[in-house]
């Protein structure tokens, strides 16, 4: 019974001496997978685009120049003239993984993919459909996360689902997302599902433009979907020497992603390629002294 006892208050004063410590002293036993995330997401694209010039600029882009070459003027400037309306959503449903390095604990990388679709919200027509990947980049240090923004590309192939009557070409693009993060704790965030995300394509000078603005779907609480990266100093600190030991071949340096501009505050004006995404139920949720904080 005694030994019982001085096993219990020992512990007990390990437990007291360890407060905000301990991870340094413990053993590095878990392995990579532990901090590993896997989302599944739903998310609408609202396309916005300033005038006809601009909406034929992306209409270019997400579609190709041979589909765009394929139609007369009269079969895709009503499409460009949605775009411009407002009333074209793209739908998508996704998997992503963020994962950290295993040989530098303080980088991770996204990868994933879905399906996605597009469609007129006048009439419910399908205009395209097609898939998406999230293709390979440079790793993304842990500390942009506390800069409430990450960049993210994302290579789509689609095709073209309305004017069936002309050629029809499927055609790969690449956009750029830009994901607003809430740090709800240190080493603990989620995405801000109050917040409108912004879509770009490269535009003049390597600079990005916004195309559209993504909703997230998902729980507004933020349960199921948390990043959580403490205890980092918990994981196995040898796989850079087993992968030193495999001889893999090192994988050519990733291309960077092009850089957003400085974006403005357009509420009550035309949506443009300089406009970033209504902050929505963000300023009140500021306003209401909610924990968590998504920058702009």
């Amino acid at each position: 019974m005694k030994s019982v006892q001085s096993r219990a208050r020992a512990l007990a004063l390990g437990a007291a001496l360890c407060v905000g410590g301990c991870e340094a002293l413990a053993p590095r036993l878990a392995p990579l997978q532990a901090a590993r995330s896997i989302q599944v997401e739903r998310f609408e694209t609202r396309f916005v685009a300033q005038s006809i010039p601009h909406a034929e600029r992306v209409f270019r882009t997400i579609l190709g120049k041979k589909n765009y070459e394929a139609l007369t003027a009269a079969e895709w400037v009503p499409y460009a003239q949605k775009l411009v309306d407002g009333s074209v959503t793209s739908i998508a449903v996704g998997t992503f993984v963020i994962s950290l390095l295993p040989d530098a604990y303080d980088h991770f990388v996204v990868n994933g993919g879905g399906q996605l679709f597009a469609v007129d919200n006048s009439t419910d027509e399908v205009l395209l459909s097609g898939m998406f990947e999230i293709p390979k980049v440079a790793p993304i240090p842990v500390s942009a996360l506390d800069g409430g923004v990450v960049s993210l590309p994302s290579r789509q192939r689609v095709m073209r689902q309305f004017a069936l009557n002309r050629a029809n070409y499927q055609h790969v693009s690449e956009v750029v997302l830009r994901l607003h993060i809430r740090r709800l704790a240190p080493e603990l965030y989620t995405i801000d599902y109050d917040a409108r995300h912004e879509v770009g394509v490269e535009g003049d000078g390597h600079r990005l433009e916004v195309i559209g603005c993504i909703e997230f779907m998902g729980s507004r609480d933020g349960r199921e979907v948390m990043i959580d990266l403490r205890g980092r100093g918990l994981l196995r600190n040898d796989y850079e020497e087993r992968i030193k030991q495999a001889s893999f071949r090192r994988a050519a340096p990733s291309a960077s992603i092009p850089e957003w501009g400085p974006l403005e505050n357009c509420s009550g004006k035309p949506a443009g390629p300089h406009c970033a995404c209504p902050t929505g139920a963000v300023e009140k949720a500021s306003a209401s002294g909610r924990p968590g904080t998504s920058q702009r």
